[in-house]
């Protein structure tokens, strides 16, 4: 809707179901964050090719996410050494 106006789009919002609405709003969604994604990949394209990065990490799945276990350490907690040291 390259040529509609504000007052277009609202009248459309206004106009949808609920259900509708909330379809919508992810469809929104996922287009803006398309964009985002084509931004970022030609970025990483330019910096690759003039020698800045060396590869571009892919980012974890959300499967990976939530298997995620920290690692144990020994000692205190890093957050009471912080602590500590700003006394």
């Amino acid at each position: 809707m390259a040529g509609a106006t504000r007052e277009d789009m609202r009248q459309l919002v206004d106009s949808l179901p609920e259900d509708d609405l909330a379809a919508a709003w992810e469809a929104l969604q996922a287009v803006l964050n398309k964009g985002d994604e084509r931004v970022h990949a030609e970025r990483n394209s330019r910096l690759l090719s003039a020698g800045v990065l060396v590869s571009v990490a892919q980012g974890m799945t959300a499967e990976e996410y939530w298997d995620y276990t920290p690692v144990a350490v020994r000692g205190e907690p890093l957050s009471d050494t912080v602590i500590r040291e700003r006394r």
